[in-house]
């Protein structure tokens, strides 16, 4: 990585070794959390979590949050995972996203298959779209729309923070620090 002289830009060197093909994603890097600092082994010990957005063309964003765990888990469909935003800077959030599994929520009993959810702070479901987190892995990808979250074009930096947990294993949840995002 190469910082730009003048706009604070760098360049990244991405290198695929083999013959077949590669791409590289980036995020905003927003919060670092310790390792290890999760109250129980079984919960997801949330590392670091970044933010990237694309413009839809109809003047909104589509943002994809990225939460890196410290170790890889066979599902990630036993987590719960619960990013409240904060976008207008007072004490209280007023959306949050609930990344669990899509079964626990439409039918009682579990799919093995993620949703995110926004929600507003009356917990009515907002957004929906499905979540990324690939087995024996330690990421887990989860959209949502700036619109969704009450944000409009020129509103600027919105506050948030995670919180994970277990929904088979009782104990103390791991909470991070918060970051702030500007899609």
């Amino acid at each position: 990585w190469r910082p730009h002289p003048d706009a604070g830009i760098g360049e990244l060197k991405v290198i695929n070794y083999g013959t077949h093909a590669g791409t590289a994603d980036q995020y905003q890097w927003a919060i670092t959390d310790p390792a290890k600092d999760a109250g129980d082994p079984s919960f997801p010990d949330i590392i670091d979590v970044g933010v990237q957005s694309f413009d839809t063309g109809t003047g909104d964003q589509f943002m994809v949050f990225a939460v890196n765990t410290a170790r890889a888990r066979s599902t990630h469909a036993t987590d719960f995972i619960e990013t409240a935003i904060n976008t207008d800077a007072d004490p209280e959030p007023e959306y949050s996203i609930w990344v669990v599994d899509e079964g626990l929520v439409t039918a009682g009993s579990p799919s093995g298959t993620l949703i995110a959810l926004t929600l507003d702070a009356d917990f009515n479901v907002v957004d929906a779209w499905d979540a990324l987190a690939p087995m024996n892995g330690s990421t887990v990808l989860f959209p949502t729309l700036a619109s969704s979250l009450g944000l409009r074009p020129g509103d600027g930096i919105f506050e948030f923070a995670l919180g994970s947990s277990s929904i088979v294993a009782a104990g103390v949840p791991d909470f991070t620090d918060s970051g702030t995002y500007n899609p």
